[in-house]
């Protein structure tokens, strides 16, 4: 489970962020992790690392220093139908890489993706690319556009808030709305600015720990029809905490490209080993001076 936000500025003036995104990562927290750093042999990407055995190098959220930006967010499935065959299926973590550190816009990346033979668990993968083309459709910004598996269908979402969560994106859970109109709020209160960075940050990292259950969630129960209602009622918070105290929200990341093209990667994330009832919580700042395509 992971929760991303996404917002676009439609016209970025001087001062101003293009993109500002806004992740939490819901995992085991024992599950081997590395927190955000310049990748060795990659040194184009910024992001965190799985380090699980079999699924070492890939990653949730990162940054390349051409301004692409890659999220995957699995989608929530009953547990018989999400444990089958996993020996069979190949580790989602890798979408992210591969674009990141690829050629292919994101267009050309999803459309090979929904046609390809390689068989996942059901997820959402968001890309967000600079935009390049002087088109119907180019806001001299980013273009956000994201792939549900479970229909293999690529969507092109217009500029402004977009939330994404363990659903399809057309059939959101309750967090992932509330989380929307709440960032549409910091936004419109603080402004996209980047001489408000410090305000916006910690505003954002506020409410990534809101630990309010948005429960009962129709969408929610339907898709974990198995699952115990003490565990979904854990699962509708912005900011996961489970009753057995070994899984639920232990990263949160904001990345802010200004209308500069420099970026700022910002994660927090726990300490390990993890004390989930008293965590210790470090900071990872990383900056990039972008380099984006230029409109032919």
């Amino acid at each position: 489970m992971c929760l991303l936000f996404a917002y676009v500025n439609p016209n970025p003036r001087s001062g101003q962020y293009k993109v500002i995104v806004v992740n939490n990562r819901d995992e085991i927290y024992a599950r081997p992790t590395r927190p955000a750093h310049v990748w060795e042999g990659n040194p184009s990407i910024i992001a965190g690392e799985d380090l699980m055995e079999g699924r070492e190098g890939g990653t949730w959220l990162g940054l390349s220093s051409s301004g692409k930006i890659a999220s995957l967010l699995n989608i929530l499935q009953p547990r018989e139908e999400a444990t089958k065959n996993q020996k069979d299926l190949a580790s989602r973590g890798y979408l992210v890489v591969n674009y990141l550190r690829g050629e292919k816009p994101a267009s050309k990346y999803l459309h090979d993706l929904a046609t390809s033979d390689c068989e996942y668990n059901k997820f959402n993968l968001v890309i967000l690319e600079p935009d390049q083309k002087d088109d119907e459709f180019s806001n001299k910004s980013y273009r956000l556009m994201y792939y549900n598996s479970s229909e293999k269908r690529t969507v092109c979402c217009e500029p402004g808030v977009h939330g994404f969560g363990n659903s399809n994106p057309a059939k959101p859970f309750k967090k992932v709305c509330e989380g929307v109109t709440k960032i549409e709020a910091i936004i419109k209160e603080i402004g996209p600015l980047i001489a408000k960075q410090k305000e916006l940050v910690e505003s954002l990292f506020n409410l990534m720990r809101n630990e309010e259950p948005y429960h009962p969630d129709d969408v929610m129960t339907a898709q974990g029809k198995d699952l115990p209602e003490i565990l979904l009622k854990s699962l509708s918070r912005i900011f996961v905490t489970t009753a057995n105290g070994t899984y639920g929200t232990r990263t949160t990341t904001i990345v802010l490209v200004g209308e500069d093209d420099k970026a700022v990667f910002h994660e927090r994330t726990m300490r390990v080993p993890i004390n989930p009832t008293n965590p210790v919580w470090d900071d990872v700042v990383l900056y990039h001076d972008l380099s984006p395509p230029r409109p032919q």
